[in-house]
C-alpha cells in the first residue's frame, strides 16, 4: 500500500521538495488517497501543522511561491486524476483579474457573490484594489485557484474577521466544479488552515433557495451545521442562512483525514 508518507519521502530522496521532510513522520501511515485534490488537501493540512501557516500564507517562515512549486512537484509525482492547479493569495495588482472573476461570478450566480451584476461592474478601481490586497492582510485571506494549464482563474475564496471568523467570496467556475476536480476542497483547506489559531468557529451565509442546495451540501460534508438565524438576500428573492464550524486545532493523527 503507498502511503503519502512515502510520496514524500521518494520525492525528496532524490532532491526534491525539503520542507516536506516535516511531514513524513504524521503521514507516514495514511494511505494515497484516490484523487489528486484528496491528496493537496491532506498535504496542505498537515503542513499547516508543522508550518505553522497555510502554504498560501505570505506570512508564513516558508516563501508560498516556493512552497506551491514543491506541492505541485509532489502532487504530480502521484499521478492521481484530477486538475492540475495552484493556490495563491492575491495582491493588490491582482486587482483586474480579481475584478473579472467577480464580473464572471456575479453573471454566474449573484447570489453566490453577494452582489448583483449591475453593482459589481460599477465598483471602483480602489474598492477592486481593497478586495485584492485581503489576501497580504493581518486580518483577512483572499485566496485564487489558477488553472495550471491555460493560466485563468478558476476559483476564489476569501474569509475576514467581520464580528467573528466568515467565509465569503466562494466561487468555482462551473467547468471545474465538483469532487473530481476538488477546487472548493483545496480552497477550503487552505482557509480553514488560515482560520485556525484566529477564532473557535468560522461562519458563512449561504442561499437557502434550490440554487443553493449544492453549496449547502458542501459545507454540510465539511462540518458546517446551521444555526437557525436567517437573512433576506434583499436583491433577490428568498433567504440567506448561516452555517457555522468549530475550528479544532488538528491532531497529528488526523492530519490525513478529509478537511
Amino acid at each position: 500500500m503507498q502511503t503519502i508518507g512515502g510520496l514524500l519521502a521518494s520525492v525528496r530522496s532524490e532532491g526534491g521538495p525539503g520542507p516536506w521532510a516535516a511531514l513524513g513522520p504524521d503521514l507516514a501511515d495514511v494511505p494515497l488517497p484516490a484523487t489528486r485534490s484528496a491528496l493537496d488537501v491532506a498535504i496542505r493540512s498537515a503542513a499547516a501543522v508543522a508550518f505553522g501557516a497555510p502554504i498560501s500564507s505570505p506570512y508564513g517562515a516558508a516563501v508560498p511561491d516556493a512552497l506551491q512549486r514543491e506541492l505541485v512537484s509532489v502532487l504530480d509525482r502521484a499521478g492521481l486524476p484530477g486538475a492540475r492547479f495552484s493556490v495563491r493569495v492575491t495582491t493588490e495588482e491582482d486587482w483586474p483579474s480579481v475584478r473579472a472573476a467577480r464580473i464572471e461570478n456575479a453573471t454566474d450566480n449573484p447570489v453566490s457573490y453577494g452582489a448583483t451584476l449591475e453593482t459589481t461592474t460599477a465598483m471602483s478601481e480602489d474598492d477592486w484594489r481593497v478586495r485584492a490586497r485581503r489576501g497580504h492582510a493581518a486580518d483577512a485571506t483572499s485566496l485564487v485557484v489558477i488553472d495550471d494549464v491555460s493560466g485563468r482563474w478558476i476559483g476564489m475564496m476569501g474569509a475576514q474577521h467581520h464580528d467573528g471568523l466568515v467565509l465569503t467570496g466562494v466561487w468555482v467556475v462551473p467547468e471545474f466544479r465538483g469532487r473530481a476536480n476538488g477546487v472548493a476542497e483545496v480552497l477550503l483547506a487552505e482557509v480553514l488552515a488560515w482560520a485556525r489559531g484566529r477564532g473557535d468557529s468560522i461562519a458563512l451565509w449561504v442561499d437557502e433557495n434550490p440554487a443553493g442546495d449544492r453549496a449547502r451540501a458542501f459545507y454540510e460534508r465539511h462540518g458546517f451545521v446551521r444555526t437557525g438565524r436567517r437573512r433576506p438576500i434583499g436583491f433577490a428573492p428568498g433567504d440567506s442562512v448561516e452555517m457555522l464550524l468549530q475550528l479544532v486545532p488538528p491532531s497529528p493523527g488526523a492530519l490525513g483525514s478529509p478537511v
